[in-house]
């Protein structure tokens, strides 16, 4: 997945970069609809400096498509098949409704705890998942 992003600052010590993102507004750009440019629109994040980029400059950026999915799977999906299988576990036991929704929830609580302890372990494995990848220059 490949976006503009701005150079904040450059760390010559490990070869990474400081980017500011702009996310894509979700109303494609009629904020009457959806009202979410009233939130911060950029995020920060370290990329691999790759092209060598300064400070100021407009920048490429590239994530892994693949990466995004499996977290997008990983911190949203999961806890939610588990507070559904939490449900139908005590449906199926024969339990009653109020003690179902416990289920569910639990289930959801424990959906998150392993959804933040994988996503830990693969911040640990790949730090900077993200890489600049080219230098915007104006013409």
């Amino acid at each position: 997945m490949l976006q503009n992003a701005i150079v904040t600052a450059v760390n010559q010590g490990d070869g990474t970069a400081e980017v500011v993102v702009e996310r894509a507004a979700l109303c494609g750009g009629d904020c009457s609809k959806c009202e979410a440019c009233m939130y911060e629109n950029t995020i920060k994040t370290t990329a691999r400096n790759t092209a060598g980029a300064h400070p100021g400059q407009q920048v490429l950026v590239e994530t892994d498509t693949g990466s995004v999915m499996l977290a997008t799977f990983i911190i949203y999906l999961l806890p939610l098949a588990l507070f559904f299988a939490g449900y139908g576990a005590g449906a199926l036991c024969g339990l009653t409704q109020g003690v179902n929704i416990l289920l569910a929830f639990g289930f959801l609580a424990i959906g998150c705890v392993i959804s933040h302890f994988v996503m830990k372990s693969k911040q640990k494995k790949t730090p900077n998942p993200v890489e600049v990848v080219s230098i915007k220059y104006d013409v």
